[in-house]
């Protein structure tokens, strides 16, 4: 199965003629033609269904449609990735997070590494399908909240803190922490229950056998702070505060409320030795660079929840 004949077969696929797809990759109609009959015949499948002046896609097509896609852009990484090697160049790097990693972490690490920066683009995905994107190579590695499934490589990036968001105004506003036990007296906001901040939120509410109200669930982080900002209710987020709203830190009986990232990569990548020193260089940024909210509000007794330089491989596979 030839790389040229798959991007005949997007071709195709895409214009849904012959004449049009012949155009666009600059091959003779019958030559084409050909060989796409030539890509069936080695299937053993016929991935289009012919009509006059239009081929559309079969079931089997469709299917394969999605694996052609990834084939040809693998190859179009690795070509990119060889030419910058030949070059002399570093190699560019994506990494796939949900919405709040990335608008916490990953983008100001971009914006701190100037143009020689190893990470590149970031592919937003909800906590959930983080570990499957990664798993079809939409990323060169994954930053997630939820422990690595087994067969990856990975690190404890850093330790972020849950924040209790309010209004300056809030009587609870001027403290430099403030107890689970305060908290939940407290209409709140939260996000689903499929979101990691609102499961270490439940978790310690369980273990400590208290209940809350909630004033608010929520499918935007944003909006969660906006409430929060009207006054509407305290908003419990991972995320660095806007809307000018305090952000304490949250006690509890085992110490403050925090989330773990995990860095994850297949431990066959090309590139892993990038990978494992770029996840290294972000955890370092983050240690130095994203408690400025918590230093703020919490004062000297905040503690710094990252994992610094230490590599955490084996337990963050647990």
């Amino acid at each position: 199965m030839e790389l040229r004949v798959l991007r005949y077969f997007l071709a195709v696929a895409d214009t849904g003629s012959l004449t049009r797809a012949a155009a666009q990759v600059r091959v003779a109609q019958p030559s084409l033609s050909r060989q796409l009959r030539g890509l069936e015949g080695d299937l053993g499948i016929d991935l289009f269904t012919r009509a006059p002046g239009r081929l559309t896609l079969s079931p089997a097509g469709e299917r394969f449609l999605q694996i052609a896609r990834d084939l040809v852009s693998r190859a179009d990484g690795a070509r990119a990735v060889m030419a910058a090697l030949a070059e002399g160049n570093s190699i560019g790097l994506t990494a796939v997070a949900p919405p709040t990693t990335i608008n916490d972490v990953l983008a100001p690490f971009i914006a701190g590494g100037g143009r020689e920066g190893p990470l590149v683009n970031v592919t937003e995905a909800a906590p959930s399908s983080v570990y499957d994107l990664l798993d079809r190579r939409h990323a060169d590695f994954s930053v997630c909240a939820s422990a690595p499934p087994g067969g990856l490589d990975a690190r404890i990036m850093c330790r972020a803190p849950v924040f209790a968001l309010m209004h300056r105004a809030h009587v609870l506003a001027t403290r430099p922490a403030v107890h689970l036990t305060e908290l939940l007296a407290e209409p709140i906001i939260v996000m689903g229950r499929n979101n990691g901040t609102r499961r270490l939120l439940d978790e310690a509410a369980t273990e400590a056998g208290l209940s809350y109200l909630t004033a608010h669930e929520v499918d935007s982080t944003a909006v969660a702070q906006a409430l929060a900002a009207a006054g509407r209710g305290i908003a419990i987020l991972s995320d660095d505060p806007i809307f000018d709203l305090a952000a304490l830190p949250i006690e509890t009986a085992a110490g403050r409320l925090e989330v773990t990232l995990y860095g994850a990569w297949d431990p066959a990548h090309y590139a892993r030795r990038d990978i494992a020193r770029t996840v290294l260089a972000i955890s370092r940024f983050y240690d130095v660079h994203r408690h400025a909210p918590a230093r703020r509000n919490a004062g000297a007794g905040t503690r710094e929840g990252t994992v610094g330089g230490r590599s955490d491989g084996p337990a963050a596979r647990e």
